[in-house]
């Protein structure tokens, strides 16, 4: 799941990025992954 993520980022933003996974043993709602963005635009 994790691998289709980055490359739906890459997809969208068009560059590379950096991805942390830490394992848990659950998720709210029995979620498969939780993402947190930080983002830079450019005008």
């Amino acid at each position: 799941v994790l691998n289709a993520a980055s490359e739906l980022l890459n997809r969208v933003f068009g560059e590379g990025h950096t991805r942390v996974a830490i394992g848990v043993p659950v998720l709210p709602m029995n979620s498969p992954l939780e993402m947190d963005f930080i983002l830079s635009l450019k005008k």
